[in-house]
Protein backbone atom coordinates (compact mmCIF):
# COMPACT_ATOMS: atom_id res chain seq x y z
CA UNK A 1 0.00 0.00 0.00
CA UNK A 2 0.90 3.33 -0.84
CA UNK A 3 -0.71 5.59 2.06
CA UNK A 4 -1.46 4.94 5.73
CA UNK A 5 -2.52 7.23 8.50
CA UNK A 6 -0.86 8.24 11.63
CA UNK A 7 -1.96 9.68 14.58
CA UNK A 8 -1.66 13.45 13.48
CA UNK A 9 -1.84 12.84 9.30
CA UNK A 10 -4.95 10.85 8.31
CA UNK A 11 -3.45 10.36 5.01
CA UNK A 12 0.59 9.59 4.87
CA UNK A 13 2.18 8.75 1.24
CA UNK A 14 4.95 6.53 1.67
CA UNK A 15 7.19 8.05 -1.02
CA UNK A 16 7.63 11.92 1.41
CA UNK A 17 6.90 10.02 4.65
CA UNK A 18 9.62 10.10 7.19
CA UNK A 19 10.29 6.60 9.56
CA UNK A 20 10.16 8.76 12.43
CA UNK A 21 6.52 10.63 12.15
CA UNK A 22 4.76 7.07 12.64
CA UNK A 23 3.71 4.89 13.99
CA UNK A 24 1.87 4.10 11.11
CA UNK A 25 -2.04 2.39 10.82
CA UNK A 26 -3.14 0.51 7.67
CA UNK A 27 -6.40 2.56 6.26
CA UNK A 28 -8.36 -1.05 6.51
CA UNK A 29 -7.52 -2.55 10.04
CA UNK A 30 -6.23 0.18 11.72
CA UNK A 31 -3.16 -2.38 12.87
CA UNK A 32 0.47 -0.88 12.57
CA UNK A 33 2.34 -0.89 9.52
CA UNK A 34 6.39 -0.28 8.53
CA UNK A 35 6.97 2.25 5.95
CA UNK A 36 9.58 0.53 3.64
CA UNK A 37 11.75 2.67 1.43
CA UNK A 38 14.34 1.18 -0.18
CA UNK A 39 16.46 1.62 -2.91
CA UNK A 40 14.88 -0.39 -5.84
CA UNK A 41 11.43 -0.72 -4.84
CA UNK A 42 8.66 2.04 -5.03
CA UNK A 43 8.20 3.03 -0.59
CA UNK A 44 5.53 1.87 0.54
CA UNK A 45 3.60 0.20 3.54
CA UNK A 46 3.80 -2.98 4.63
CA UNK A 47 1.78 -5.35 7.28
CA UNK A 48 4.28 -6.72 10.00
CA UNK A 49 4.35 -10.40 9.82
CA UNK A 50 1.83 -12.32 10.72
CA UNK A 51 -0.09 -10.64 8.30
CA UNK A 52 -3.93 -10.19 9.63
CA UNK A 53 -5.18 -8.07 7.25
CA UNK A 54 -4.64 -8.88 3.00
CA UNK A 55 -4.92 -5.48 1.93
CA UNK A 56 -2.24 -3.99 -0.02
CA UNK A 57 -0.50 -7.68 -0.48
CA UNK A 58 0.42 -9.10 -3.28
CA UNK A 59 0.96 -5.75 -5.16
CA UNK A 60 3.88 -5.65 -7.75
CA UNK A 61 6.37 -2.26 -8.08
CA UNK A 62 4.31 -1.49 -11.60
CA UNK A 63 1.14 -1.75 -9.42
CA UNK A 64 2.78 0.89 -7.24
CA UNK A 65 4.01 2.88 -9.98
CA UNK A 66 0.47 3.05 -12.12
CA UNK A 67 -1.22 4.00 -9.20
CA UNK A 68 1.00 7.11 -8.17
CA UNK A 69 1.15 7.99 -11.56
CA UNK A 70 -2.43 8.23 -12.10
CA UNK A 71 -3.13 10.17 -8.92
CA UNK A 72 -0.20 12.42 -9.58
CA UNK A 73 -1.47 13.26 -12.66
CA UNK A 74 -5.45 13.91 -11.62
CA UNK A 75 -4.38 15.94 -8.97
CA UNK A 76 -3.00 18.02 -11.34
CA UNK A 77 -5.52 18.21 -14.02
CA UNK A 78 -8.50 21.12 -13.82
CA UNK A 79 -11.36 18.25 -14.45
CA UNK A 80 -10.07 16.81 -10.93
CA UNK A 81 -11.61 19.01 -7.93
CA UNK A 82 -10.31 16.20 -5.44
CA UNK A 83 -8.24 13.35 -5.60
CA UNK A 84 -7.37 10.79 -3.27
CA UNK A 85 -4.98 7.02 -2.92
CA UNK A 86 -6.88 3.83 -1.05
CA UNK A 87 -9.65 6.24 0.21
CA UNK A 88 -12.07 4.26 2.01
CA UNK A 89 -15.60 4.48 0.69
CA UNK A 90 -17.91 1.83 2.64
CA UNK A 91 -16.50 -1.23 2.45
CA UNK A 92 -14.18 -0.72 -0.50
CA UNK A 93 -10.93 1.17 -1.10
CA UNK A 94 -10.27 1.90 -4.71
CA UNK A 95 -6.74 2.37 -5.78
CA UNK A 96 -7.70 5.81 -6.90
CA UNK A 97 -10.25 7.84 -5.54
CA UNK A 98 -11.36 11.16 -7.70
CA UNK A 99 -14.22 13.56 -8.50
CA UNK A 100 -13.62 13.91 -12.26
CA UNK A 101 -16.53 16.92 -13.86
CA UNK A 102 -18.86 16.33 -10.51
CA UNK A 103 -18.65 12.47 -11.08
CA UNK A 104 -17.52 9.91 -8.48
CA UNK A 105 -14.62 7.93 -9.89
CA UNK A 106 -12.91 4.46 -8.59
CA UNK A 107 -9.85 3.31 -10.75
CA UNK A 108 -8.39 0.62 -9.95
CA UNK A 109 -5.38 -0.86 -11.41
CA UNK A 110 -5.75 -4.55 -12.39
CA UNK A 111 -3.16 -7.62 -11.33
CA UNK A 112 -2.84 -10.62 -13.28
CA UNK A 113 -3.50 -12.87 -10.27
CA UNK A 114 -6.72 -11.54 -9.66
CA UNK A 115 -9.35 -13.92 -9.92
CA UNK A 116 -12.98 -12.97 -12.29
CA UNK A 117 -14.51 -13.34 -8.83
CA UNK A 118 -13.38 -10.77 -7.29
CA UNK A 119 -13.23 -8.42 -10.08
CA UNK A 120 -17.02 -8.77 -10.40
CA UNK A 121 -17.02 -8.55 -6.25
CA UNK A 122 -15.25 -5.42 -6.06
CA UNK A 123 -17.12 -3.97 -9.18
CA UNK A 124 -20.40 -4.65 -7.43
CA UNK A 125 -18.93 -2.79 -4.06
CA UNK A 126 -17.84 0.24 -6.31
CA UNK A 127 -21.25 0.47 -7.81
CA UNK A 128 -22.93 -0.29 -4.39
CA UNK A 129 -21.00 2.68 -2.65
CA UNK A 130 -21.96 5.55 -6.08
CA UNK A 131 -18.60 5.17 -7.76
CA UNK A 132 -18.07 4.84 -11.45
CA UNK A 133 -15.49 2.17 -11.59
CA UNK A 134 -12.22 1.56 -14.07
CA UNK A 135 -10.13 -1.14 -14.37
CA UNK A 136 -6.61 -0.69 -15.77
CA UNK A 137 -4.37 -2.96 -16.74
CA UNK A 138 -0.83 -1.28 -15.27
CA UNK A 139 1.69 -1.63 -18.68
CA UNK A 140 1.21 -3.52 -22.12
CA UNK A 141 3.85 -5.97 -20.89
CA UNK A 142 0.47 -7.57 -18.51
CA UNK A 143 -0.89 -8.14 -21.85
CA UNK A 144 1.91 -10.51 -23.16
CA UNK A 145 1.46 -9.53 -26.40
CA UNK A 146 3.20 -12.08 -29.22
CA UNK A 147 2.92 -12.04 -33.49
CA UNK A 148 1.42 -15.21 -34.97
CA UNK A 149 0.82 -15.34 -38.84
CA UNK A 150 1.59 -11.38 -38.70
CA UNK A 151 -0.61 -10.54 -36.47
CA UNK A 152 -0.18 -9.15 -32.67
CA UNK A 153 -2.03 -11.76 -30.10
CA UNK A 154 -2.23 -12.19 -27.28
CA UNK A 155 -3.65 -15.40 -24.73
CA UNK A 156 -7.30 -15.17 -23.94
CA UNK A 157 -7.04 -15.39 -20.15
CA UNK A 158 -10.36 -15.18 -18.42
CA UNK A 159 -9.47 -11.76 -16.29
CA UNK A 160 -8.80 -10.18 -19.73
CA UNK A 161 -12.20 -11.35 -21.36
CA UNK A 162 -14.13 -10.04 -18.16
CA UNK A 163 -12.28 -6.35 -18.19
CA UNK A 164 -13.13 -6.31 -22.06
CA UNK A 165 -16.40 -7.00 -21.92
CA UNK A 166 -16.88 -5.00 -19.19
CA UNK A 167 -15.49 -1.87 -20.90
CA UNK A 168 -17.62 -2.78 -23.95
CA UNK A 169 -15.03 -3.97 -26.43
CA UNK A 170 -11.84 -1.96 -24.42
CA UNK A 171 -9.19 -2.86 -22.21
CA UNK A 172 -7.21 0.30 -20.85
CA UNK A 173 -3.96 0.26 -20.43
CA UNK A 174 -1.75 3.00 -18.02
CA UNK A 175 0.49 4.75 -20.52
CA UNK A 176 3.11 5.11 -18.06
CA UNK A 177 2.96 8.92 -17.56
CA UNK A 178 0.13 10.50 -15.54
CA UNK A 179 -3.34 9.37 -16.09
CA UNK A 180 -3.08 8.96 -19.63
CA UNK A 181 -3.63 5.33 -20.55
CA UNK A 182 -3.93 3.43 -24.38
CA UNK A 183 -7.32 1.58 -25.36
CA UNK A 184 -6.92 -2.31 -27.04
CA UNK A 185 -9.56 -4.21 -28.84
CA UNK A 186 -9.35 -8.01 -28.44
CA UNK A 187 -10.85 -9.56 -32.12
CA UNK A 188 -10.96 -12.97 -33.51
CA UNK A 189 -7.84 -14.27 -34.48
CA UNK A 190 -8.14 -16.68 -37.19
CA UNK A 191 -5.25 -19.48 -37.53
CA UNK A 192 -4.56 -20.90 -41.49
CA UNK A 193 -5.11 -25.44 -41.27
CA UNK A 194 -2.67 -26.28 -43.81
CA UNK A 195 -4.61 -28.32 -46.53
CA UNK A 196 -3.75 -32.40 -46.36
CA UNK A 197 -4.83 -35.54 -47.71
CA UNK A 198 -4.44 -39.03 -47.30
CA UNK A 199 -6.74 -42.19 -48.01
CA UNK A 200 -8.99 -44.37 -45.54
CA UNK A 201 -8.91 -47.83 -45.85
CA UNK A 202 -11.61 -47.57 -48.51
CA UNK A 203 -8.83 -46.49 -51.02
CA UNK A 204 -11.18 -43.33 -50.73
CA UNK A 205 -9.29 -40.06 -50.98
CA UNK A 206 -10.00 -37.82 -47.59
CA UNK A 207 -9.20 -34.22 -47.43
CA UNK A 208 -8.72 -31.91 -44.27
CA UNK A 209 -7.35 -28.17 -44.32
CA UNK A 210 -7.24 -25.48 -46.78
CA UNK A 211 -9.26 -23.04 -44.24
CA UNK A 212 -9.00 -20.36 -41.78
CA UNK A 213 -9.83 -21.65 -38.15
CA UNK A 214 -11.08 -19.19 -35.40
CA UNK A 215 -9.18 -19.78 -31.97
CA UNK A 216 -10.85 -19.70 -28.83
CA UNK A 217 -7.84 -19.17 -26.56
CA UNK A 218 -5.62 -16.31 -28.60
CA UNK A 219 -7.47 -12.29 -29.72
CA UNK A 220 -5.80 -10.35 -32.21
CA UNK A 221 -5.08 -7.46 -30.47
CA UNK A 222 -5.63 -4.26 -32.05
CA UNK A 223 -4.82 -0.79 -30.10
CA UNK A 224 -6.83 2.02 -31.12
CA UNK A 225 -5.41 4.88 -33.75
CA UNK A 226 -6.21 7.98 -31.62
CA UNK A 227 -3.02 7.26 -29.17
CA UNK A 228 -3.43 8.13 -25.32
CA UNK A 229 -6.43 9.28 -23.91
CA UNK A 230 -6.57 11.50 -20.62
CA UNK A 231 -9.11 9.50 -17.95
CA UNK A 232 -10.38 13.28 -16.93
CA UNK A 233 -10.69 14.67 -20.61
CA UNK A 234 -11.97 12.18 -22.34
CA UNK A 235 -14.38 10.45 -20.04
CA UNK A 236 -17.48 9.68 -18.85
CA UNK A 237 -20.11 7.90 -16.58
CA UNK A 238 -21.64 4.94 -18.56
CA UNK A 239 -24.51 2.79 -16.72
CA UNK A 240 -25.13 -0.59 -17.21
CA UNK A 241 -28.95 -1.38 -16.24
CA UNK A 242 -29.11 -5.16 -17.15
CA UNK A 243 -26.94 -7.91 -15.53
CA UNK A 244 -25.22 -9.89 -18.46
CA UNK A 245 -25.08 -13.19 -18.12
CA UNK A 246 -22.49 -15.84 -19.78
CA UNK A 247 -22.04 -19.23 -18.92
CA UNK A 248 -19.02 -18.69 -16.34
CA UNK A 249 -19.69 -15.21 -14.82
CA UNK A 250 -21.42 -12.02 -15.35
CA UNK A 251 -21.55 -8.44 -15.95
CA UNK A 252 -23.23 -6.93 -13.08
CA UNK A 253 -25.23 -4.00 -12.85
CA UNK A 254 -22.76 -0.80 -12.54
CA UNK A 255 -21.49 2.28 -13.70
CA UNK A 256 -18.53 2.09 -15.42
CA UNK A 257 -16.14 5.07 -16.49
CA UNK A 258 -15.63 4.86 -20.64
CA UNK A 259 -13.79 6.52 -22.89
CA UNK A 260 -15.73 8.67 -25.28
CA UNK A 261 -14.12 7.49 -28.48
CA UNK A 262 -16.67 4.95 -29.73
CA UNK A 263 -16.15 1.42 -31.46
CA UNK A 264 -13.58 2.64 -33.59
CA UNK A 265 -12.47 -0.75 -34.35
CA UNK A 266 -15.94 -1.22 -36.62
CA UNK A 267 -15.02 1.46 -38.90
CA UNK A 268 -11.43 0.78 -39.60
CA UNK A 269 -11.64 -2.99 -39.73
CA UNK A 270 -12.70 -4.64 -43.45
CA UNK A 271 -15.97 -5.36 -44.16
CA UNK A 272 -15.42 -8.95 -44.51
CA UNK A 273 -14.32 -8.98 -40.87
CA UNK A 274 -17.27 -7.17 -39.11
CA UNK A 275 -19.54 -9.99 -38.60
CA UNK A 276 -18.14 -11.32 -35.15
CA UNK A 277 -17.62 -8.67 -32.98
CA UNK A 278 -19.96 -8.88 -30.53
CA UNK A 279 -17.22 -9.29 -27.39
CA UNK A 280 -19.59 -10.29 -24.90
CA UNK A 281 -20.79 -12.96 -26.78
CA UNK A 282 -20.49 -16.96 -25.70
CA UNK A 283 -17.81 -16.92 -28.57
CA UNK A 284 -15.69 -15.14 -25.84
CA UNK A 285 -16.56 -17.45 -22.51
CA UNK A 286 -14.82 -20.72 -21.93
Amino acid sequence: MLTAFSDSNPSCYAWVSQKSEGPFYCKKCNIEVILKKGLIKQHHFAHKPPKQCMFGYGESDIHYKAKKGIFEGLLAHANCTYCELEKPIGDVIPDVFAIINGVNVAIEVQKSKMTVEEAIRRTKACHKNGLSVIWIIPNMDELKIYTDEGESVCKAAKWKIFFHALGMGKLYVWAEHEAFVKVVHLSEFKRYVQESSYYDSYGDEVTHGGYHKALKTVKTVELAPFGEINLADNFRASFRSKEFKTTNWSIPVCSTWADDKGFWWKQQRPKHRRDNLDFASDNWDF
